[in-house]
C-alpha cells in the first residue's frame, strides 16, 4: 500500500530514525554501556542461556540515574517470573506504573510516536486516553 508515492515501509523507517535522532535518553555504547556479544548463542529446549557471561560487562551508574530509567527499574520487583502464580498489584505498584508512563510521555519519542498513530488513525488524538491505552496494554493482567 502507497501513500503519495511513500511505501508504509518507508514512512515506518523515517519515523523510527527520527525517534531514534531525537532521544535525549539515550546511552552511548563505549562510554554509558558496554555489551559482551559472547558471539553466536541459542535458546535451548531446555531454556537454558547458552551465553556464559552477561550481556552487559558495563553500565553507568549514572546513566541509571536518569528518571525514566529509574521508573522502569523500579518497575521490575512487580511480577511474579513463575507462570501459575496469581499476581497482586499493589497501590504502590500502580503509583509505579503511572509514574513510568507519565515520565515516558514526556520524552520526544512518545510524542513522536502519538503524533503517528494520531495520523493513522489508531491512537486518540487526547493524550489521556492515549495513555490509558498504553496503561492497559502494558499493565493489566
Amino acid at each position: 500500500m502507497e501513500n503519495d508515492g511513500v511505501t508504509q515501509c518507508e514512512e515506518f523507517t523515517a519515523l523510527a530514525e527520527e525517534m531514534w535522532n531525537n532521544d535525549n535518553n539515550a546511552l552511548t555504547s563505549g562510554s554509558d554501556y558496554e555489551l559482551d556479544i559472547q558471539g553466536k548463542t541459542r535458546f535451548s529446549k531446555e531454556g537454558i542461556d547458552k551465553a556464559d557471561d552477561p550481556l552487559f560487562i558495563y553500565v553507568s551508574p549514572c546513566a541509571l540515574e536518569k528518571p525514566t530509567f529509574k521508573a522502569f527499574i523500579a518497575l521490575l520487583d512487580n511480577y511474579e517470573s513463575e507462570t501459575g502464580i496469581v499476581e497482586t498489584v499493589t497501590n504502590e505498584e500502580r503509583r509505579e506504573n503511572w509514574h513510568f508512563i507519565n515520565l515516558i510521555f514526556d520524552t520526544s519519542v512518545m510524542k513522536l510516536a502519538h503524533k503517528f498513530l494520531v495520523s493513522k488513525g489508531k491512537a486518540s488524538p487526547n493524550i489521556d486516553d492515549f495513555k490509558q491505552d498504553f496503561h492497559d496494554m502494558w499493565f493489566k493482567l
